[in-house]
């Protein structure tokens, strides 16, 4: 395929589609370079039932995505996940796996909150989670094996033994490969052990590696793009990105990483039976898919009785956490008013409708409020907090929602429990 022309009127005819379950939006920092929306839209554009968001150690994107589909009227299912940095239980590793985690229901989105929040507690440089307590809270969560930073396939390019080999896939619900052009920066590598890596057959031996070791265990083997950009045309967006941010070392060249049809997934696999690629970019694809509910990743009517606090700085409540309206400002557009009237009316303030619609707005998103002054705080019961993890600024003892990006500058509140 041409990556310069031609890419943007894309359509997939494939009589039956694939998933994708590893796309990475503008959230994922210093990497993905392509929004939510525009994923989410594309793939409803092309007739897929399914697309999974997993962005690089944060959920950030869960909003935006939510919301695309709710304006828009879509009917597809958007699987909500992250890719993480797993380690051993030895906090100070030097390096961490990447590791795909995908929410299968409520509980799991309970349980990835929690990783999160852990990740940045635990961990002051980059967020990480250790093996162990991923074991502890992959309830109602899908674990897959990733990308060339996994666990498995980088075992596997160190010549582990069988063995291992399988003691290691054993933990992952779904084993993964991906296109070759999206690891040939490993050909001219020459740390240990990617200087082992001399050629594309090396890369397609790993994938059949991973493929011989998904039938030993029973494991479903899928086909997933790595995305981080939506058309070919777009690797030079992500190549300036790169160079800008000092990525200049021999082996950074431009990868690509866009999102593929159906059947330009099936070519990437074109060293392998028809009948197994089909298998591992159709059927495996699908299939994984139908394990995961389709759900809201953030409270919804009924479920978030939302305060305007107004003296917040003397009547912090010990079971409560506060966050900034405009971090939740997705989550209550239908209730979000009539939780604020009823609030005013029961207190008995003098709010004018103008104080009021800014308070909405700061709630929903219909506009970005940068002057919320005392009044721009809200109360979230811990019941609900749960869905709204807070996630660490490293180095620091601030915490802050994951929605809230974009807002860091004198908007976040030093209120690290001495519990947490």
């Amino acid at each position: 395929m041409d990556l310069k022309t031609g890419s943007k009127n894309r359509i997939d005819d494939a009589e039956e589609k694939r998933v994708e379950l590893h796309a990475h939006t503008k959230m994922s920092r210093w990497s993905g370079v392509v929004s939510a929306k525009d994923l989410i839209l594309t793939a409803d554009k092309w007739g897929w039932e399914s697309i999974a968001i997993t962005d690089r150690g944060v959920t950030q994107a869960f909003p935006e995505a939510m919301k695309t589909v709710a304006d828009n009227n879509l009917n597809i299912k958007v699987i909500y996940g992250m890719e993480g940095y797993m380690t051993g239980d030895d906090y100070m590793q030097k390096n961490a796996f990447h590791v795909s985690i995908l929410v299968k229901n409520v509980d799991g989105l309970k349980n990835l909150n929690s990783l999160i929040d852990f990740s940045y507690r635990d961990f002051f440089r980059q967020n990480r989670i250790t093996k162990n307590k991923l074991a502890r809270f992959r309830n109602g969560l899908l674990i897959g094996s990733a990308c060339k930073y996994g666990e498995l396939y980088r075992a596997i390019i160190e010549g582990q033994s069988d063995e291992k080999l399988i003691e290691i896939a054993s933990f992952y619900d779904y084993l993964e490969v991906q296109p070759i052009g999206t690891c040939k920066d490993l050909i001219i590598r020459e740390s240990f052990p990617y200087r082992k890596i001399k050629t594309e057959a090396d890369l397609q031996n790993v994938n059949r590696k991973i493929i011989e070791l998904g039938r030993k265990l029973n494991k479903l083997v899928v086909a997933t793009g790595d995305v981080h950009f939506l058309n070919p045309s777009d690797i030079d967006i992500r190549t300036i990105l790169h160079y800008n941010m000092g990525f200049r070392r021999r082996e950074d060249i431009p990868l690509p990483y866009f999102l593929r049809t159906t059947n330009e997934m099936l070519n990437e696999f074109d060293y392998i039976d028809k009948q197994t690629a089909y298998d591992i970019v159709v059927r495996n694809s699908r299939i994984v898919a139908d394990k995961i509910e389709k759900i809201s990743p953030v409270p919804t009517e009924g479920e978030l009785p939302i305060l305007a606090k107004t003296n917040y700085a003397q009547d912090l409540v010990y079971d409560y956490d506060i966050v900034r309206l405009s971090a939740i400002r997705t989550i209550a557009k239908v209730t979000a008013e009539h939780y604020v009237r009823c609030y005013i009316e029961e207190k008995k303030l003098r709010f004018s409708d103008e104080k009021i619609k800014h308070i909405v707005e700061g709630i929903t998103g219909v506009k970005v409020v940068t002057a919320v002054n005392e009044y721009g705080f809200v109360i979230i019961p811990d019941s609900v907090r749960e869905f709204i993890p807070l996630q660490q600024i490293p180095g620091s003892r601030i915490l802050v929602t994951h929605y809230d990006r974009g807002f860091l500058s004198d908007t976040i509140v030093d209120h690290r429990r001495e519990n947490m």
